[in-house]
Formats: structure tokens, C-alpha cells, sequence
């Protein structure tokens, strides 16, 4: 295990313990052991971004692992209100402050049988608490490093004569719509205006309608919906950058991203669609919609309904590229369009479609 990845659960390890409730009698601190853990890169490759101050490379490890914590108690009384305290102090934090800290998800999977050991004074009820975690280290330069003039990857692109940086990287409030402006396709015909909304509870934007037009099937004639990305002065237009989401949907027709939207009559776009199994990159030029020059469509797989997906779009100069859970699901290339700007969420006959939070990393030239 790397330097880095080993901090990562160090951090998650401390957080975790942080977070449970104190004990009294010695011997009866709860214990914690992870499980099926899998620890993957941030960024691209494990770089992030490039630090101001100090000056220098910011790294990541995102981890998914099971968190068992055992906890114990002097009697199976004692222990309910135990397991009932530790549950509490886990589940019901400040979504907020757990996304500050690193932490994007704790679910609780099961509750193991109780078990005694002992007797009399000194018998103990112990039982295993099991959760799910999703957990986010960033490492931040400790001192001045020299400056990067080439971005490490693990797949090819060329960013040796320039830079990159976070233009946003965040969860969604209850403030994030303002961040973007509804757009609806004007070939859109089918299914009455989109609706987007915040969800308070899920901490995610939704969209409600069936908003669509031209075919479902595995076709590039794809209008719907688009949610873009307000420009402002700190958040110019772009070119080449990776875009990222975590997404889910509980409609089986088309979800993705929108980039390089010029207008309604130009741009492209990638959806998915688990009726019609599809990942399909597209593009709409003068009005029309078409495939892309180098034809970015896999007609063999699509997504399962309301499971989560990290799902990120690498676009460099005329290559395009997408990872589903870190793992490449397509590749695309086209020339028609090449000016920076406005990227977003699409959707295409989608009345259940789920984002959960959004990355965009600009590289500079």
C-alpha cells in the first residue's frame, strides 16, 4: 500500500473513532476493523489540483470499505443502549460537516447476533455494528514542492505546456440550483418542460419530467433536458477538463452530461440508458443531432436502477473519454466543435434522475 492510501485510512480510521460515544469501564471501548476495503486514485491519477499555498501538488484517495465496530456492554440491557448511542452518533451528523470531513457516506448494513462471555462480574455482551463508507482524503503539500509541468495519468493525455485547477468541487445545498441555468432542448417536444428541483433530505438535485425528443433506442437523436454551469469570472468557459458526478436513477431512460454547449443548435452530449442498454456519446451540430466522427456508442450495457455511479468525462482537444467507477466505459473523438464552453447534467425521458455532487477540473494551456 502506497503512502498516500495508507494515510487515507489512517484519517478514516481516526474520524470514525472520533465520532463514537465515550465509555466508562475499562475494557468496554468499542473496536473497529474495516472490510472488503477498496482504495482508489482522486483526480487524475491521484493528482487533484496544484496548491497555492505552499505552493505544490494536492493528492486524493477516495476509500469504500466496510467499517465493523464491535461494542460491549456489561449486560444485554447496557448493550442495546449502547449499539443505540453508537448508531445515533453515526447516522445522524451534520451531512455537511461529514462531507467537510471527507466523510460522503455511512449507511448501516446489519447488526451481528449478541455474544457473552464471563460471568457475574465479569460477563460482556458484545455485538458487531456494520456500516458502509464512502470516505475522501485530499493531501495537501506540507511545504513547497517544485511546480508541476506535467500531470501524472493513468491513461494518455498530454497536459505538458500547461496547468490545472478546480473550478468547483462540491455537494449539493439547498442554494445549488443557483449555480446552473435550466436549458431545454427546443426539439424537446415530448414529455412537457423538465423540472428540476433540490432534494433536502438526499442532499441531491433531481429531475422530475420526461422531457425529451427524437428516438429512446441507441440512436444519437437525443434532445432533452440540460442543467449547465453558470459561467462567472472565476469560472470561465472551458475547453479541455475532466468533469465528474455521482450519479443515480430511478427511471431506466437516458442521464449523463452535457459539454462544449455553445447553444441549443450546438454542443455534445453522453448518456446513458438501462431500458435500451446504452452508453452513448453524441452531438448536435447546426440543429442537428449526429454521431460523433469517431462514433463513441456501447449498446451492450446501460446502468442498474437506483444504484450509485461516479461517472467522469475526460475531454482533450478532439478525445473523448469516459470512466464508470474508475473503470474506461467509452471513447469518442470529434472536431466539430472547439471553442471552450458551458458543460452540465442531461437528461433524456429521465423523470428520476439523481446527482449527487460535481468536479470540474480545468486544464489550462
Amino acid at each position: 500500500m502506497d503512502l498516500i492510501s495508507n494515510e487515507a485510512l489512517v484519517g478514516l480510521r481516526d474520524l470514525l473513532e472520533g465520532m463514537m460515544p465515550g465509555v466508562t469501564i475499562p475494557g468496554h471501548g468499542p473496536g473497529l476493523v474495516f472490510s472488503g476495503t477498496r482504495i482508489t486514485p482522486i483526480g487524475l491519477g491521484g493528482f487533484i489540483a496544484v496548491n497555492d499555498d505552499p505552493k505544490g501538488a494536492i493528492y486524493g484517495r477516495r476509500i469504500e470499505t466496510g467499517a465493523v465496530i464491535t461494542v460491549k456492554a456489561a449486560d444485554e440491557a447496557q448493550l442495546r443502549n449502547v449499539v443505540s448511542d453508537l448508531t445515533e452518533n453515526l447516522l445522524t451528523q451534520d451531512r455537511q460537516t461529514l462531507f467537510q470531513n471527507g466523510l460522503c457516506r455511512i449507511e448501516l448494513n446489519e447488526l451481528g447476533p449478541v455474544t457473552t462471555t464471563g460471568q457475574g462480574n465479569n460477563m460482556v455482551s458484545a455485538r458487531e455494528v456494520n456500516f458502509s463508507v464512502l470516505y475522501e482524503y485530499v493531501k495537501l503539500p506540507d511545504a513547497p514542492e517544485g511546480v508541476m509541468d506535467e500531470i501524472p495519468l493513468d491513461f494518455d493525455l498530454d497536459l505538458s505546456e500547461g496547468s490545472a485547477r478546480f473550478l468547483i468541487n462540491t455537494g449539493f445545498d439547498e442554494n445549488s440550483l443557483e449555480l446552473f441555468d435550466v436549458v431545454d432542448d427546443p426539439l424537446a417536444i415530448l414529455g412537457g418542460s423538465s423540472d428540476w428541483a433540490y432534494n433536502a433530505g438526499e442532499f441531491r438535485i433531481e429531475q422530475h419530467s420526461d422531457t425529451h425528443g427524437g428516438d429512446l433506442a441507441a440512436t444519437p437523436d437525443k434532445a432533452g433536458t440540460y442543467l449547465l454551469l453558470k459561467q462567472t469570472a472565476q469560472r470561465p468557459l472551458v475547453r479541455n477538463f475532466v468533469l465528474s458526478a455521482e450519479i443515480a436513477s430511478g427511471d431506466p431512460d437516458g442521464i449523463g452530461f452535457v459539454f462544449r454547449f455553445q447553444d441549443t443548435e450546438n454542443f455534445y452530449y453522453f448518456l446513458i440508458s438501462s431500458r435500451h442498454n446504452y452508453r452513448l456519446m453524441g452531438k448536435k451540430i447546426a440543429g442537428v443531432f449526429s454521431a460523433l466522427d469517431t462514433p463513441g456508442l456501447d449498446d451492450t450495457q446501460g446502468f442498474d436502477i437506483d444504484e450509485k455511479y461516479q461517472v467522469k468525462l475526460i475531454v482533450q482537444d478532439s478525445r473523448f473519454t469516459i470512466f464508470i467507477d474508475d473503470d474506461l466505459a467509452l471513447q469518442g473523438e470529434d472536431s466539430s466543435i472547439t471553442q471552450a464552453a458551458k458543460v452540465g447534467f442531461a437528461c433524456h425521458s429521465n423523470n428520476q434522475a439523481f446527482f449527487y455532487r460535481i468536479k470540474l477540473l480545468h486544464f489550462q494551456t
